[in-house]
């Protein structure tokens, strides 16, 4: 599987944006809500062709002691739904800077949680 980031454009609200992915992949959009106090987070996905046009969704529940944590585990989430739904060429869309932050080593592991990130390791692999 190719999992790609591809940061939004400077110059445009995210609110206002959606960019189609390259041919041949297809556009995974990622994103979780976390509420302080409670250790789970809800997690949305939705997968599109490069012409915008609806391919699939997923929506659930998973395990975070943080909202880097939730949103983590919502990349995660969309890269084995790609993979469940058969697909090889994704790019992962998500709107958390802390979340990319955090794979790549600037935020310390475990910060958030006593536990650590059990969805960092499998993240790393992914994006890393």
């Amino acid at each position: 599987m190719s999992c790609i980031h591809r940061p939004p454009p400077q110059n445009i609200s995210p609110t206002q944006w959606w960019m189609p992915p390259y041919n041949d992949f297809v556009k995974v959009n990622v994103d979780a809500s976390w509420k302080q106090g409670m250790d789970v987070a809800r997690v949305g996905i939705i997968i599109r062709r490069a012409d915008g046009s609806f391919l699939a969704s997923f929506s659930g529940q998973t395990n975070a002691s943080s909202s880097v944590e939730a949103e983590t585990s919502a990349i995660m989430e969309g890269c084995k739904f790609a993979l469940h739904e058969g697909l090889n060429n994704v790019i992962i869309e998500f709107d958390s800077r802390k979340a990319i932050s955090s794979v790549h080593g600037s935020i310390a592991r475990g910060r958030h949680s006593k536990q650590g990130w059990p969805a960092m390791p499998t993240a790393t692999k992914w994006l890393g």
